[in-house]
């Protein structure tokens, strides 16, 4: 999935529609080729604190002179589906880099010991190896390593959560 160039944020008037009042201000900023949502995240509340600051500091000008919606332009970030963010250990290193870096802050899923995961803290190495994809390669108290397509992933068990089959239905 490609990024967008650029990102955003918008404070505007409050309606019965999502993102559907006028726009008291909005800034856009880059979109970095290695952006996580994480990383926008941070960028998207940094800059909001300084567009609120701006707002309050000249609330009634800014509020008398706000432009209206156009609904064909308003968008916003919804969480990622579920089904998105379910990796296989059929993926290589690459496409759960990717993920990570795309879902991460959400969590993505995995499959270990034959239950659904969602974890939000995995790194990714490169390994050339004969195990089999998905077993189990290396466990202590705190990280469990998983073999992969073209390496293995290193889970912090502190960050895996088992998800209730209700979740996917």
């Amino acid at each position: 999935m490609d990024l967008p160039e650029f990102a955003g944020v918008s404070i505007h008037k409050i309606t019965y529609m999502l993102d559907g009042g006028d726009i008291l201000l909005q800034e856009q900023f880059e979109v970095g080729q290695n952006e996580s949502i994480s990383s926008l995240m941070v960028k998207s509340s940094l800059l909001a604190e300084s567009l609120l600051q701006t707002l309050l500091n000249d609330l009634e000008t800014i509020y008398e002179s706000a432009t209206p919606q156009q609904k064909r332009l308003a968008t916003y970030w919804k969480q990622p589906s579920i089904e998105r963010r379910i990796m296989s250990w059929l993926n290589d290193t690459q496409q759960f880099r990717q993920a990570i870096r795309q879902y991460g802050h959400f969590g993505i899923l995995i499959t270990i010991y034959e239950e659904l995961f969602i974890v939000s803290q995995l790194e990714v190495a490169d390994f050339k190896h004969d195990y089999k994809l998905g077993s189990i390669i290396f466990e202590d108290q705190a990280l469990i390593s998983v073999a992969m397509n073209g390496g293995f992933a290193v889970v912090f068990k502190s960050s895996m959560v088992l998800v209730n089959s209700a979740v996917l239905e």
